[in-house]
């Protein structure tokens, strides 16, 4: 049987994002036998509106490293330019967010703001980016450069929302091997960093208020094996950190991960290094602070109102037009939409190594929705004791996805993080399905609700934490799994609004 493999393929352990099952141990120890919800928290630091607005024409603004802003694109309003002051051998790392239906184009032009000259650079996509579209451009000479953002070419709206973060990576001179200088964006956008021979700590600062909820997770590329600490009030090379954690040396993509609750208003400093070693490399590391993420500003209002209680059943058969119907008729989907994605014939997806693989469910790339109803069958002929197949949804990047999954334990699984917060956690035996045997897994999924069907039967319905992001083939295994699982998707689709 000839089944399609995509080289799109890919491991949430390569972005930074912890395996999903090592998050279900951490969340749920020894055996849950309970759903719970907590309640996301306010953004430390939310994106500012824009500047000087003309009453038409662009809109004039500046940026300064780690600060996220949001704007909107209007007839009167076609271009926004933001400065930024940069020294020579700096490295900027700056991300635009589009609201849904609406693609928006950066570039990085030389020159102020009000007179912007040639261009240098544009935005591209980059998985370990997430959503976002990303210029990353080192500065040959010290000056004022411009970022600006404008309608993109894709198709849809030529107007709407936009957040942008600003990242700089800066050229220092280390001291005693410590480079200090730079600012974390808190709202989860990776920032790239090297350790080195010459540099073996980068500090960052974070000035924060008691209570802050910091969640920081670092993956070691090229070799390194990173390691996380924060020291408090005062940093020094051999100062003592009130918390730290080392990547694990056996792993090709190491990866640490810290959480920590500010117990004081203060200064914190950030501490990336190696681990145990002599290793250099690269590393991607991202903070998020109380929760925050870009997907937050731009979220809609929801218009339209689920009952109070999701039918026990429903029917899943007949073509996806034929189907929506239906639930349009119920009342459980809004007017509208249409089909995004037809899941290539026996689609599939196999791993054998701990954490959460994904795959675009159109081979492709990435569908990505906010509110949609995702309709796919899936059977699995081998598995761990305790893997599981499913789908991942509202996958924005680092440390922001869901996922919904029928286990080879027969237990299903509905669980969302976000950054720190997981505002759905959920994981129960289930009768709803035979482990292995073909299953379908329907996600109807609305403003803040997610409804999980299995077999057109009623799993659950919670609430979440509305995001616009992918929806992917998903498989989990556990962190002491060796054997080979495999993921079949003979058929499915996916219905956007």
């Amino acid at each position: 049987m000839n089944r399609p493999m995509s080289v799109h393929s890919r491991s949430f352990l390569v972005l930074p994002i912890l395996g999903f099952f090592a998050i279900i141990l951490s969340i749920f120890p020894g055996n849950a036998q309970a759903a719970s919800h907590l309640p996301a928290q306010a953004a430390t630091q939310a994106p500012t509106q824009a500047g000087t607005q003309a009453p038409s024409g662009p809109v004039l603004d500046k940026l300064n490293p780690g600060e996220s802003k949001l704007g909107t694109i209007s007839a009167q309003n076609t271009e926004y330019r933001y400065a930024i002051d940069v020294k020579a051998s700096d490295q900027v790392l700056a991300g635009v967010t589009g609201d849904e239906g609406f693609t928006p184009a950066m570039e990085l032009h030389a020159g102020a703001a009000d007179k912007p000259g040639s261009q240098l650079t544009i935005g591209l996509a980059n998985p370990i980016f997430g959503s976002s579209l990303v210029v990353n451009y080192t500065f040959p000479k010290d000056g004022i450069y411009t970022l600006v953002i404008k309608p993109g070419y894709a198709k849809g709206s030529k107007v709407g929302r936009f957040v942008i973060t600003y990242g700089l990576v800066t050229f220092k001179k280390p001291t005693n091997g410590t480079a200090q200088g730079d600012v974390l964006p808190s709202n989860g956008f990776p920032i790239i960093g090297t350790i080195a021979n010459t540099v073996i700590r980068n500090v960052y600062k974070y000035d924060g208020k008691q209570g802050d909820k910091l969640f920081l997770v670092i993956t070691g590329l090229n070799g390194l094996v990173p390691s996380l600490s924060i020291q408090k009030d005062t940093y020094s090379d051999d100062g003592t950190p009130v918390i730290s954690q080392d990547a694990p040396v056996a792993s090709t993509q190491p990866q640490a991960s810290l959480t920590y609750a500010l117990p004081t208003d203060g200064s914190y400093y950030i501490v990336v290094s190696r681990a145990k070693g002599t290793s250099i490399g690269q590393y991607i590391v991202t903070l998020t602070v109380n929760g925050a993420s870009v997907q937050d500003e731009l979220t809609p209002p929801n218009t339209f109102t689920q009952p109070s209680q999701m039918p026990n059943k429903i029917d899943t058969t007949g073509d996806p037009s034929v189907m929506i119907g239906r639930l349009r008729d119920q009342g459980l989907v809004p007017d509208g939409g249409e089909l995004a994605a037809n899941v290539p014939a026996n689609l599939f997806i196999e791993a054998s190594t701990p954490g959460l693989k994904t795959l675009p469910l159109n081979l492709q790339e990435d569908v990505s929705a906010r509110n949609f109803v995702a309709n796919v069958q899936v059977s699995w002929t081998q598995a761990g004791d305790t893997s599981a197949c499913g789908l991942a949804f509202w996958s924005v990047g680092s440390s922001e996805f869901a996922a919904a999954l029928i286990g080879n334990d027969s237990a299903a699984t509905l669980l969302q993080r976000s950054g720190t917060t997981f505002p759905i956690q959920y994981i129960l035996p289930s009768t709803l399905y035979t482990p292995g045997k073909l299953t379908t897994i329907t996600l109807i999924v609305v403003g803040d609700n997610v409804s999980f069907y299995i077999n057109g039967q009623l799993q659950t319905s919670l609430q979440g934490k509305s995001k616009y992001g992918a929806i992917q083939a998903a498989l989990g295994n556990l962190g002491n799994n060796t054997k080979l699982t495999v993921c079949n998707y003979p058929s499915g689709w996916v219905w956007r609004f």
